[in-house]
């Protein structure tokens, strides 16, 4: 199904069990269309980017610099 019409989502934060959960369910959306990944760990967002075909990117700035999007997701765990 061609991408155009969807609302273009990114998630930062794609380590934890709730960003498991969302990437499928925007992967495979009718609505959305995920369109990048930020995470600070760099395995884990190569291995994302490699899995859902989507750039990826270490901090939000050069997200929102490189990538055009309608919202993001954001599923991070707090600072302690």
């Amino acid at each position: 199904m061609a991408h155009a019409g969807k609302i273009k989502v990114a998630l930062v934060g794609v380590s934890g069990a709730l960003a498991k959960r969302f990437l499928p369910e925007i992967f495979y959306s009718q609505v959305l269309k995920l369109v990048a990944v930020c995470d600070i760990d760099g395995d884990q967002l190569k291995r994302t980017c490699e899995a859902y075909m989507v750039n990826g990117y270490r901090t939000y700035d050069d997200l929102l610099e490189n990538e055009e999007i309608d919202f993001a997701i954001i599923s991070i765990k707090k600072a302690v």
